[in-house]
């Protein structure tokens, strides 16, 4: 049974990428021999992982993603999130025991924050459709943390290593649709390397899909935050005719869900 070494960094609060990453874990299983590693973002020495984020290296995780591959061999490396625990220095790591590499694409995050400057985030654009921030949001620097200038510096020297890695190491990525192949694409990602993989949906939620695809309701399910966009769902349901057809549901928890 072929091998598959799964890694992924957790989020601190669980959104739709880690249960994406759960619900494909689950399925994987049933066909091949999986070893997960999940990281967390919980820091307990802050000079080393201020050392690791200037270097784009945490030599913790590649410690242990490199004793995972020497003792499971894996056919395979499955990545998913590398910020900010895992580090984009495993690919290079991975890279030289010959292991292939996929990585799946779940979000902008590494276009929105390859720029220092916040005129080159939004390319003249008033709106930035991949983190849903305004060009007003902010000055000069490319603020993508809107509460913290050293976070977004951090983040912004992550996301430059992590697109030069798209564009330069040898892998296959996995995106979630067509668009955001053709995204990839736009911005100088090789079509060779590009793959369409669509989240995978276990049997109990194709049959709860089956059983309700004829009421009449339309549901957002997701993550309530400013940046998924869902108070403009809901000012766009309330302008359209669709309310004297259709209820709207939406499902999820954050931040926003209070104000909303």
């Amino acid at each position: 049974m072929e091998k598959i070494l799964i890694i992924h960094n957790q989020y601190r609060l669980t959104g739709g990428e880690d249960i994406a990453v759960s619900n494909e874990i689950n399925i994987l299983k049933k066909h091949y021999d999986i070893k997960v590693l999940n990281f967390e973002n919980k820091i307990t020495n802050y000079i080393f992982q201020s050392f690791y984020f200037l270097t784009n290296k945490n030599y913790e995780s590649i410690k242990k993603i490199k004793k995972e591959i020497k003792t499971f061999n894996p056919d395979v490396v499955y990545i998913h999130n590398t910020w900010f625990k895992v580090s984009p220095g495993i690919f290079q790591e991975i890279s030289k025991t010959g292991k292939p590499i996929i990585l799946k694409i779940h979000n902008y995050r590494f276009n929105c924050t390859r720029n220092i400057f916040a005129y080159k985030h939004f390319n003249k654009k008033d709106f930035c459709k991949g983190c849903g921030y305004k060009r007003t949001d902010m000055g000069i620097f490319n603020k993508y943390f809107l509460n913290s200038y050293t976070q977004s510096l951090l983040v912004i020297i992550y996301g430059i290593k992590f697109f030069k890695i798209l564009q330069s190491t040898k892998l296959k990525i996995l995106t979630l649709t067509n668009f955001q192949k053709n995204y990839l694409i736009d911005i100088g990602i090789s079509e060779d390397k590009i793959f369409v993989h669509r989240n995978i949906l276990n049997e109990q939620d194709q049959i709860l899909k089956s059983t309700t695809l004829h009421h009449n309701y339309i549901v957002y399910a997701g993550r309530i935050s400013k940046e998924k966009g869902v108070e403009q769902l809901i000012n766009a349901y309330q302008q359209s005719n669709l309310n004297e057809h259709l209820d709207f549901k939406i499902i999820g928890d954050g931040p926003h869900l209070k104000k909303l």
